[in-house]
């Protein structure tokens, strides 16, 4: 557990709360295990082993506040206390909480066959607060000004969390504890920058109805606005008999918004790859866009491995921003994969070329959903069948949509791959029909998440229900998995 100071640990054994994934099986529709992987939070496959985990703290139910006479010290009735008491309890104020209460240094991942014997393990380590496998640490920073005495878990700090959860290595193992791979991570600050903030609080310090007195402390942190990314990737295949390791290393670096801009590789065999991303938003012709702060979009990809290259190049269009083009040169060779010829007023494509086939797309719910995709068809065939333009189609709200006139499409124009897409009110996926028309359905609870996919099949004159799919959601309490029906039954809450 981390010390009230911030700066070391304290060897505390306990429990703390938490969900953790212990066993994760896979079976068939006669419910025979397939195989299965188990998970270890510790740096031992042993089910009882030492947790790898760290507590970033303790609860914490009571606070004092206590004003003391330097004068006189060591005097106790020169001194006056004020406490806070709460079940909920107490922590750091500012904005420093975004750290989970346990992270774990390193996890194990075993795979089991049907016959639960050990097909091989991979161990995977992160960073955390003690030191990692480079011999850093990643704890948080106490406040640089505060006018607070001592060490406590309340006192508002310098969170570096953006340090810990990283993965740092990679272990494959054979089920006879040969190490096939090695992956190593390191990672780099990007952009260093952070900005002063700051805490204060007035307390009122009342001994009796005569004698009270106000006051003032503050601290002063910092909240620091650079990410930590990767720098570089390293991974070393061992082979089995006699052969030389085989590493392959990248590098990487980013643009000023943090983007990856360029990864540099090399392997064992000299072989050198470069790949180089640049972003619309750095563009000038595309400076709408940095403006809108749309900054993710990426102008051209391209991947270099010796004299060789291959590059994809895509272009937007505003004010309503969308993807206009995708393109490709290999080596000189360019190729035109995709291009929009017309959007709706919410810059959703509705017409445009995927590979030299004409493509129209139907949405609806103000532009939020796909309803039909038409392959093989003009925009000019689609509305004249529709009887309406399809860029006011878009405007409709999903309850007021009439489906059977998107479906008489299929009808009325030959030679098209149709698909469509039905939804709820509350715009949840109700059902997919594809070109060979068969219609998957969805079915969800009464927290709108999905419980069930199923299609309907023709038997003996009849339509009977196929199940494809069952989704259950299990909550945990204590050594027993409860499902909702039984939570339920004896009048819990989910």
């Amino acid at each position: 557990m981390v010390a009230p100071s911030l700066t070391s640990l304290t060897d505390i054994k306990g429990t703390a709360g938490g969900l953790r994934i212990q066993r994760v099986t896979n079976m068939d529709k006669e419910d025979n295990v397939l195989g299965s992987k188990k998970y270890y939070y510790s740096n031992t496959r042993d089910q009882y082993g030492e947790s790898s985990g760290i507590l970033k703290s303790f609860p914490v139910n009571e606070v004092a506040y206590t004003i003391k006479n330097r004068d006189k010290e060591s005097d106790p009735k020169n001194s006056i206390s004020l406490y806070f008491k709460s079940k909920g309890g107490y922590c750091a104020s500012v904005t420093n909480l975004n750290t989970p209460d346990v992270g774990y240094s390193c996890v194990i991942e075993e795979t089991f066959d049907k016959d639960n014997k050990s097909q091989g393990y991979i161990v995977r380590r992160y960073s955390n607060y003690d030191m990692d496998i480079y011999g850093d640490t990643h704890y948080d920073e106490r406040a640089f000004y505060s006018m607070l005495e001592g060490d406590f878990y309340t006192i508002p700090f310098s969170s570096r969390s953006m340090e810990r959860g990283k993965l740092l290595s990679e272990e494959y193992y054979s089920n006879t504890n040969f190490l096939r791979k090695k992956v190593n991570y390191r990672y780099k600050e990007v952009n260093p920058g952070s900005f002063v903030t700051a805490d204060q609080m007035v307390l009122l310090f009342c001994a009796d109805l005569d004698n009270s007195m106000f006051q003032k402390v503050g601290t002063l942190t910092r909240t620091y606005t650079h990410s930590y990314l990767n720098d570089s990737v390293i991974e070393t295949l061992y082979p089995q008999l006699g052969n030389m390791e085989f590493v392959v290393k990248k590098a990487y670096q980013y643009n000023k918004y943090k983007q990856l801009s360029r990864v540099i590789g090399k392997n064992s065999d000299g072989r050198k790859t470069l790949t180089e991303y640049v972003y619309a938003a750095t563009l000038p012709e595309y400076g709408w866009m940095e403006e809108a702060h749309i900054l993710s979009p990426i102008s051209s990809k391209k991947e270099q491995t010796g004299d060789s290259f291959l590059k994809e190049v895509y272009q937007y269009k505003g004010p309503m921003p969308y993807l206009k083009q995708i393109s490709t040169d290999r080596n000189g060779y360019k190729h035109k994969h995709y291009e929009v010829e017309a959007t709706d007023n919410y810059g959703n494509p509705i017409y445009l070329h995927e590979e030299s086939m004409l493509v129209v797309l139907i949405w609806g719910g103000e532009g939020q959903r796909l309803i039909s995709r038409i392959e093989n068809a003009t925009l000019s065939q689609v509305e004249e069948a529709l009887g309406m333009n399809v860029k006011d189609f878009s405007l409709l709200d999903i309850s007021a949509i009439n489906f059977q006139k998107v479906e008489n499409i299929r009808h009325k124009i030959f030679g098209t791959h149709f698909y469509i897409y039905k939804y709820t009110n509350d715009l949840r996926l109700l059902s997919e029909t594809k070109p060979n028309g068969i219609t998957v359905f969805y079915k969800y609870d009464f927290l709108g998440r999905l419980i069930e996919s199923y299609v309907m099949e023709l038997e003996n004159g009849d339509y009977q229900k196929r199940i494809l799919n069952i989704y259950d959601y299990n909550y945990y309490y204590g050594f027993k998995v409860e499902s909702e029906e039984e939570i339920l039954e004896r009048g819990g809450q989910l």
